[in-house]
């Protein structure tokens, strides 16, 4: 684990070379887990070493190594899932991918709680505009 500019923390999951950021917010401990992997241990790990409390899981997309632990974290901290409407499809295949990929890991396919609607071209400007409606609690609509 690392730190990264603005407070945001880079797990390495191990299962599947994949990251998982926590994105601490600077003011208190509240975080943002964002594309949680295969590895819930290891990522939980790092949110009890670092005193964090959890209040949202963002995936950037619905591939298994993104939402792997997802239902994991919203069982064990009672927070949402958000998720692009575009990727509900392929979050609901994640084990389907598993078992084509041979990998011995079968998960709890999440539901989201808010599937996010806008599709921008810029990657950056998903991820802000979700990042502020998760972490500002307010709901953007951004029109490109």
């Amino acid at each position: 684990m690392e730190l990264t500019k603005d407070q945001i923390f880079i797990v390495r999951n191990k299962s599947f070379p994949s990251n998982t950021y926590l994105l601490k917010n600077k003011i208190n401990n509240n975080c943002i887990i964002i594309d949680p992997g295969l590895d819930e241990n290891l990522i939980d790990e790092q949110i009890f070493n670092l005193n964090l409390q959890p209040i949202a899981i963002l995936s950037t997309h619905g591939h298994f190594d993104h939402i792997g632990s997802v239902s994991y974290f919203k069982q064990k901290y009672k927070i949402p899932f958000y998720l692009h409407e575009a990727d509900l499809k392929m979050s609901q295949s994640a084990n389907f991918f598993l078992k084509m990929g041979r990998f011995n890991f079968k998960i709890e396919t999440p539901i989201p709680d808010f599937l996010l609607k806008r599709v921008l071209k810029k990657f950056r400007l998903i991820l802000l505009t979700w990042i502020f409606t998760i972490y500002l609690g307010i709901h953007l609509e951004v029109v490109l």
